[in-house]
């Protein structure tokens, strides 16, 4: 008599090990694309960071070649100061910060009375800073946008070389404060000059200088910076704030 044949049902599914074989293996998969898609965005944005920065320096160079009427201090030719007040015979004077004068200059603002008034918002423009950890702007309809009644509006955007625009010494630790008009033929080294740049982290203001408001930015402890000739140079975070790094980058009219 021949012994009954058993009949064993076939295995469907994983075992648990082979499922926490798979996940891992789809954990690790993801964290090296979600990693790689990071740097590649992180990379973009630089890139539109720099040209960002070149775009704002051909409009401070334009409106360096027009002049400004800056209580006769900014003829043609000189370049015109992060802030102050402009106007003219028959023309309201309005206070203004470098912003104002781009944008009036790529027709995001115009001068409205006693102060500008912005049609297009920053953020929608090459003033606003990519790599920065909060927009230009951010949360201010465009309306009621005011860079120079408002500091804290500017975060987000790049700063302006507060000795190329004729301060000679503010913010220096060694000087005393004075000030001269700057024109390009009086700058030394328009290759070593810095004239606009990222921001520090969450600092207001339109202006970078040595020291206390050196640039500061979010890619690769890097700053992108743009010098008066027109080339942009990511310069390391820790440097900037140095005396060397004043002496270099940021005096306009110094041989060294």
């Amino acid at each position: 008599m021949e012994p009954m044949k058993t009949h064993r049902k076939p295995k469907y599914g994983f075992t648990l090990v082979e499922l926490l074989v798979v996940i891992t293996i789809i954990a690790v998969l993801a964290g090296v694309v979600f990693s790689v898609a990071n740097r590649a965005r992180l990379a973009a944005k630089a890139s539109t960071c720099v040209s960002n920065l070149r775009q704002c320096g051909l409009s401070v160079h334009v409106i360096r070649d027009e002049g400004l009427e800056n209580k006769g201090r900014t003829p043609p030719g000189y370049f015109p100061s992060y802030g102050g007040w402009i106007g003219g015979p028959g023309v309201a004077w309005r206070q203004y910060t470098i912003y104002d004068l781009i944008g009036e200059q790529i027709g995001a603002c115009i001068g409205d009375g006693g102060s500008y008034r912005w049609t297009t918002h920053p953020r929608d423009t090459f003033l606003n800073n990519p790599l920065s950890e909060v927009e230009l702007a951010k949360g201010i309809p465009t309306e009621e946008i005011d860079f120079s009644g408002h500091p804290e509006q500017q975060i987000g955007g790049f700063g302006y070389n507060h000795l190329v625009n004729g301060w000679t010494t503010p913010n220096s630790e060694d000087d005393s404060p004075g000030y001269k008009r700057t024109s390009l033929n009086t700058i030394d080294f328009p290759n070593r000059t810095i004239l606009m740049a990222e921001q520090q982290t969450n600092s207001p203001g339109t202006i970078i200088g040595p020291y206390r408001q050196a640039p500061h930015g979010n890619y690769k402890d890097k700053a992108h910076c743009l010098f008066v000739d027109g080339h942009v140079e990511a310069i390391a975070n820790d440097y900037l704030p140095t005396n060397e790094a004043f002496l270099k980058y940021f005096r306009p009219a110094v041989a060294n």
